[in-house]
């Protein structure tokens, strides 16, 4: 397989991450493997030995600003610019892939929304994708907070990748309209209103952070 893997936010683990992806999705030749991150200056870390590791195709890392989402009600307090980040981060690093599609016409059977502190305790099943439709995000099982969905993974196709990357876009709209924030609870409305499948799939991971 092709596949795109996308990061956004911090690069915490990046090393450890680097080899457990090529133990556990490369695997071997067959799958072949391009990066692509969304970072911020903020945040001080060593982009260039992530740089040096993964050889991103492409990557960002400029200053990010937001609306104002302090009048939105809240389930924990301390939820605001890192939730914000995320969200713009994921759109950011879908514009990237979006960019190095158009300019290359390079195509992907797999895109990954993942976290650079995951690490993957067996190796990734690609049965599950065998039928890969563009209406699905295949999303791990668990971590479903505050009756939300898990945010931390996502597998899908190019197109409803684009759709999960994209909510930033509908985020105001969505809060106005009474959804608490809170980020896992805000994917779940978001993917509802977006008519996404969801089908959950029992990979075994863990986060070091």
């Amino acid at each position: 397989m092709r596949i795109a893997i996308l990061f956004s936010g911090r690069i915490q683990q990046f090393e450890r991450c680097y080899y457990n992806i090529l133990k556990y999705i490369k695997i071997n030749d067959n799958n072949e493997i391009d990066f692509f991150l969304s970072h911020s200056p903020d945040l001080n870390e060593d982009l260039e030995s992530f740089k040096k590791i993964f050889k991103p195709k492409l990557m960002i890392n400029e200053p990010i600003t937001y609306f104002d989402h302090t009048k939105y009600p809240k389930y924990c307090h301390y939820q605001g610019h890192n939730t914000m980040c995320m969200f713009i981060n994921r759109l950011r690093v879908f514009k990237l892939l979006e960019t190095f599609i158009n300019t290359t016409t390079t195509s992907y059977d797999l895109v990954i929304s993942y976290r650079t502190e995951t690490i993957l305790n067996k190796n990734l099943n690609f049965q599950w994708f065998n039928q890969l439709n563009e209406n699905t995000i295949y999303i791990p099982e668990g971590n479903d907070w505050w009756g939300g969905l898990n945010d931390q993974l996502a597998f899908g196709t190019y197109d409803s990748m684009k759709i999960y990357l994209s909510l930033y876009e509908e985020l105001k709209q969505m809060l106005d309209n009474g959804c608490v924030f809170h980020p896992e609870t805000i994917l779940r409305h978001y993917l509802n209103i977006k008519n996404i499948n969801v089908i959950r799939i029992p990979l075994e991971y863990k986060l070091v952070l």
